[in-house]
């Protein structure tokens, strides 16, 4: 696509203006960003397909040799004598095998309302039982991924603009940029503003009228460049709702009297509507070259302020499908696998999550399996409990 609308400087006199030259990199930026958005969502389906497959079985596997555990630990509390240096070990150990199991989704009913009944001896409190609306499960915590989201963007936005991470105390929603970059020009400008007055506050009054006078001036210069880009914005609406508006008026179906014209026009009409719902500049010009009424020379005799509403529209489409990217990325949990500072998320990096996910669990499986055999016996229960110091158990933060 890109290269049928891409400006040419071949056979003309003039080299491309900075309009067309912005216009043909964000043909190519916006390109890269669909292939890596459509290899994000395969890779998405992929990872999804194998997790259900091989990993969410072999978590329900790791669930019921804990539960196991529970059985095994509970017998032996109730039908034989326990020294009083080992019941608060034994205790530790169901205690949090229990609390583990009842918020994972993977056990019957039956098997709830066994381990529901033990946390009440030890919460003396009632608790619920999970259901599938309500389970946090610890391997997919979502309030934690929002945390690490957020913290992500706050990150970036005070390294970006050399302000105190601190200052962005606001509470916001990643999957609503323009809301935040919003709130945060409003936190920008009375952190510079703040900086600024402590600055003049130095010098002479004199000094600081003059001071100030500059500021003023240059506020209303600032505030100038943003009513004009709000007016941008506006105009950039309207052109492609221009370019839509012409292309329903040429294809619209209802005046063909052919059938199999109608059908096919029934299904380009829809097309053209879902990319101006989407807002996808370029899929509504790839239709014009497509119905011969555009093509590269077209554009490259463009008016300026006409390309540069276009190249307007296209930064607006390139953000929106980086905000698609980002939210296939995030609906992941990446705190165990990836650094916050790591700056490129990479489909890679989530076939190597998966794989860690995957090796983690099996070392789960491993762990508990050995467990269920040593506590097997009354007497090894009570060699491992002697042996056992709570303080130096990695067992439970494994599993976290």
């Amino acid at each position: 696509m890109a290269a049928q609308l891409e400006i040419s400087s071949h056979g003309n006199e003039k080299p491309l203006s900075p309009a067309q030259r912005k216009f043909n990199r964000l043909l190519k930026k916006i390109e890269k960003q669909k292939q890596e958005l459509h290899d994000w969502k395969e890779a998405q389906q992929q990872i999804q397909k194998q997790a259900a497959q091989e990993l969410l079985p072999k978590y329900a596997q790791w669930h019921q040799y804990l539960f196991q555990q529970v059985e095994q630990l509970q017998h032996y509390k109730q039908h034989y004598k326990v020294a009083k240096t080992h019941l608060s070990k034994l205790d530790y150990l169901i205690e949090n095998l229990v609390y583990m199991l009842l918020h994972v989704d993977t056990l019957k009913p039956l098997q709830y309302e066994y381990l529901k009944e033990i946390y009440k001896d030890y919460s003396q409190q009632e608790i619920d039982l999970p259901n599938a609306a309500e389970l946090a499960n610890e391997q997919i915590n979502e309030e934690d991924i929002l945390d690490f989201q957020k913290q992500m963007i706050i990150d970036d936005f005070a390294e970006k603009f050399d302000i105190d991470p601190a200052l962005i105390d606001f509470d916001f929603d990643p999957d609503d940029p323009e809301s935040f970059v919003e709130k945060f020009a409003q936190i920008l400008q009375a952190d510079q503003q703040q900086k600024q007055q402590e600055f003049i506050s130095q010098f002479h009054s004199e000094d600081q009228a003059y001071f100030n006078k500059m500021l003023e001036r240059d506020r209303k210069k600032e505030q100038k460049k943003l009513d004009k880009l709000k007016l941008a914005q506006q105009q950039a609406k309207k052109s492609l709702k221009s370019i839509y508006l012409q292309l329903t008026a040429l294809i619209h179906p209802d005046r063909e009297q052919d059938e199999q014209k109608k059908i096919e026009k029934t299904e380009l009409m829809q097309k053209v509507t879902e990319a101006y719902k989407q807002k996808d500049l370029l899929a509504l010009l790839q239709i014009q070259i497509e119905l011969d009424q555009l093509n590269a020379d077209n554009i490259g005799k463009l008016a300026k302020q006409q390309l540069e509403l276009y190249n307007l529209n296209l930064e607006q489409q390139s953000g929106k499908i980086q905000e698609e990217i980002e939210s296939i990325i995030y609906s992941f949990d990446w705190r165990k696998t990836i650094s916050p500072y790591k700056t490129k998320i990479t489909v890679s990096d989530l076939k190597s999550k998966y794989r860690i996910e995957l090796n983690e669990v099996n070392q789960f499986i491993r762990l508990s399996q050995n467990r269920v055999e040593l506590f097997s016996s009354a007497e090894s229960i009570k060699v491992f409990l002697r042996h056992y110091r709570i303080d130096e158990d990695q067992h439970f933060d494994l599993y976290y």
